[in-house]
């Protein structure tokens, strides 16, 4: 959808949840190649982990089938970040001229986690005017469901993660 928009000449904001600047991942380029009309923001704080299988010098690690996520931030940290994430997409909802789709990228993951309630997130896309608004994650429970135009439902049928590869640039990144 984003790239759609793009494609046509209309502006994006996009917001990432938990993504942040250092991960180096590739839509981190698209602001290059559209530098007038797409605005990025990485507002994460990396994986949020609630139940470590191990912590080592102040890092959860989690095992994920057979793979390894860590975080580093507090539970504290996230839940700012999340907060930080809300606040900004209401701000990009109140500008004079507001952008034409909004992504709110993994803002489901952060209400499945417990940093955002739905009600918060529902309460902000009410505010849209005639911006379209992508919510990303899993999971949304009916009355998000309720206040949406488009729901689209992404499954994994198979990954190179599930055989334990952690990311692949292009694909994951």
């Amino acid at each position: 959808i984003t790239l759609r928009m793009l494609l046509i000449g209309k502006s994006v904001v996009w917001i990432s949840w938990f993504k942040n600047r250092e991960w180096q991942i590739s839509e981190m380029g698209l602001n290059l190649a559209f530098p007038d009309q797409l605005e990025m923001y990485w507002m994460g704080s990396g994986f949020f982990i609630k139940e470590p299988e191990v912590i080592i010098d102040g890092v959860k690690i989690a095992k994920i089938n057979k793979g390894r996520v860590h975080d580093v931030a507090t539970a504290v940290n996230h839940r700012k970040s999340a907060r930080e994430s809300l606040g900004l997409a209401e701000d990009i909802l109140r500008r004079i001229t507001k952008p034409d789709l909004l992504v709110m990228d993994e803002s489901l993951q952060a209400i499945k986690e417990g940093l955002l309630t739905e009600k918060e997130v529902i309460r902000v896309i009410n505010k849209r005017g005639g911006t379209h608004i992508v919510l990303t994650g899993r999971g949304a429970k009916e009355e998000l469901i309720k206040s949406s135009d488009l729901v689209t439902e992404m499954k994994k049928v198979k990954h190179p993660y599930d055989s334990g590869q952690l990311a692949i640039k292009g694909l994951d990144y």
